[in-house]
C-alpha cells in the first residue's frame, strides 16, 4: 500500500513539474496597409496591400503585398 501512494505521489509529481508555460503570440498579421515594428523573436507572417516593415526579427518573416518597403 504505502508503495503504491508513494508511485502515485511520483508520478503526480512528474506532471505538475514537467509543465511549461505557453506564451501564444499572434504570427500572422493582414489588412490593407500594415506597419509592422517592434521586437519578435518567432516566424511572423504579414500580408497585405501596402507593408511596411521596421522591425527586428529573430526569426523567418514572410512578407506579401503589392508595395513592400522593409527596413
Amino acid at each position: 500500500m504505502k508503495k503504491k501512494i508513494v508511485c502515485f505521489i511520483s508520478i503526480f509529481l512528474i506532471f505538475i513539474l514537467s509543465t511549461t508555460k505557453v506564451l501564444a503570440i499572434s504570427l500572422a498579421e493582414a489588412g490593407n496597409e500594415i506597419v509592422q515594428d517592434g521586437d519578435y523573436n518567432s516566424v511572423r507572417f504579414v500580408a497585405g496591400n501596402k507593408v511596411t516593415s521596421m522591425a527586428n526579427i529573430d526569426g523567418i518573416s514572410f512578407i506579401a503585398g503589392n508595395e513592400i518597403t522593409t527596413e
